[in-house]
């Protein structure tokens, strides 16, 4: 987060995706991260354990959902507000035909999801959570991040929104960093001229 004369910035991350086949995105990757992505993709896939779907509403799966969200918010060192499972099954509701809930299931258990909205050809991945002892098992982290970008192709989605944290790994990935800004104004002039010169100091 970078804090300017005016408000702060955070930086999110985005992936073009201008390809005809998942094989074309995966060309436009280092060798190194190809090779690793293929491999990590073949294992969880010759398991025969794994199986995806994709749904717009998780009413009857939202117990196990929640759990899965839990799980990576604690884990996670950057923490935001802690959601409710109201808010995932009224995201749903209220989002309708823009609301994707993408679900990884192993053994008929369901072991990752993503929560990803669809804006015109933009795919904004919000929330992700993980049963991290089966998901580190799969390279269930890996494998959720090629079959939202293969969902986005098929569907003609023409970018990859995903989030603040992990730059290194999104980057060899494919995502390039934008920066967002927040423009704050108190109402008091001296206040003001005191977050200018904090700002200073703030700013990384």
């Amino acid at each position: 987060m970078c804090f300017t004369t005016s408000g702060w910035s955070i930086t999110l991350m985005i992936i073009d995706l201008p390809y005809a086949t998942f094989d074309d995105y995966l060309a436009s990757l280092g060798n190194g991260t190809r090779k690793d992505l293929r491999r990590k993709l073949k294992k969880a896939c010759d398991s025969g354990e794994l199986t995806t779907k994709v749904v717009e509403r998780v009413d009857d799966s939202i117990e196990d959902i929640y759990r899965l969200y839990l799980n990576t918010y604690t884990a996670g060192a950057t923490k935001f507000e802690k959601l409710t499972k109201e808010f995932f099954l009224k995201a749903a509701e209220n989002a309708g035909t823009g609301c994707r809930y993408f679900l990884y299931f192993i053994n008929g258990k369901l072991a990752a999801f993503n929560l990803c909205f669809v804006h015109g050809d933009l795919l904004i991945d919000k929330f992700i959570g993980f049963d991290y002892a089966i998901a580190r098992q799969y390279s269930l982290y890996f494998v959720s991040w090629c079959v939202n970008v293969q969902w986005c192709i098929d569907n003609g989605i023409k970018r990859y929104q995903v989030g603040q944290t992990d730059y290194e790994p999104k980057t060899r990935l494919g995502c390039r960093l934008v920066p967002l800004y927040a423009y704050v104004r108190h109402t008091s002039g001296i206040v003001n001229r005191f977050l200018q010169v904090l700002a200073k100091f703030l700013n990384i």
